[in-house]
């Protein structure tokens, strides 16, 4: 009972950031205008127009993790052991001083 949840969770999380994904894909793709053939026109340019719609929206834009040790990630503002830590992706991905 336990490994056949196990499978059907790992299937339904796949399955749903997948869907989105590639929803989020399409959608970003089509709001550029312009015949959408231009982002594929070769294996690089498709490689680099995947890589592009992952980064840019990505389906996933929070992960929550845990400190295992103290850490200082800017002046003043100190992690302690099992506090918790948001990754905001979906912010960093928009950092306009890093892309």
């Amino acid at each position: 009972d336990e490994l056949v949840s196990s499978a059907i969770l790992l299937l339904n999380a796949g399955h749903e950031a997948t869907v989105h994904q590639t929803g989020n894909a399409v959608h970003s793709i089509l709001a550029q205008g312009g015949d959408p053939r231009r982002f594929f026109t070769s294996p690089e340019a498709t490689a680099a127009t995947v890589e592009e719609c992952l980064r840019f929206d990505a389906p996933l834009h929070m992960f929550m993790r845990y400190a295992y040790e103290e850490i200082e990630i800017a002046p003043g503002i100190v992690v302690r052991p099992g506090q918790t830590i948001g990754l905001l992706l979906g912010m960093a991905n928009h950092d306009p001083h890093a892309f």
